[in-house]
């Protein structure tokens, strides 16, 4: 693992939520926080490490509320940074609606549930910078209704991917977007590299607008 510095002690009494939180993180992930509030329901942490191995994310702000066993009703993360031994990408803001771990099969492992065995009512990225190659940036990335059975709408603003030695030096997106369709069950076929399902009854829109190709040169 990278030689990064430990993780600062707990708090000789951590607030109740804490505990919560770390149930519902995957195994081998150390959580280190460098300030710790709760007020009813909602947790307020600050200078948040989250590690495995040579992974590691930072949070400048984290507040959840309504943490459980079985998910949480909202959070919101900002000043987000991540490192990953492939990868590196910074967001400037998060925020989570209504998460909710469904049920596992039987003799499934906790830590590894898949699409169909989540649900959150809401997902918004805004200001996301990639590093390497391709540089990726997008300016909001919007998710409503992601639960099996359930048609749901993702959508996305101001993509650029930055492209180098090559004949093409960028692409963009101004906006896109997708309804009406099953994202669990999409995505569920897509881990099990299976065939996409139908769509459920009712009305699908698709939509693209402002793509733009950037020659080198």
């Amino acid at each position: 693992a990278p030689a990064w510095p430990p993780l600062p002690p707990r708090l000789a009494q951590e607030p109740p939520a804490l505990e919560r939180l770390r149930g519902l993180l995957d195994a081998g992930i150390e959580l280190g926080y460098r300030a710790a509030g709760q007020e009813g329901e909602l947790l307020t942490l600050t200078g948040v490490e989250l590690r495995r191995g040579a992974e590691r994310i930072l949070i400048e702000r984290l507040v959840l509320e309504g943490l459980s066993p079985e998910g949480l009703r909202r959070g919101e993360a900002r000043g987000v940074s991540a490192e990953f031994p492939d990868a590196r990408f910074r967001l400037a803001e998060l925020d989570l609606e209504a998460l909710a771990l469904l049920p596992l099969r039987p003799g499934q492992n906790g830590g590894a549930r898949e699409p169909d065995q989540i649900s959150l009512a809401g997902l918004r990225l805004a200001g996301l910078e990639v590093e390497g190659e391709p540089r990726v940036s997008l300016r909001e990335f919007v998710l409503t209704g992601w639960q099996p059975g359930r048609a749901g709408r993702v959508g996305f603003q101001g993509l650029r991917v930055r492209l180098a030695g090559g004949p093409v030096s960028e692409v963009g997106v101004d906006r896109a977007g997708v309804e009406g369709l099953d994202l669990a069950a999409l995505a569920q076929a897509a881990v099990r590299n299976a065939p996409p399902p139908a769509p459920p009854a009712g009305r699908q829109a698709y939509r693209v607008d402002g793509v733009t190709v950037q020659r080198e040169g």
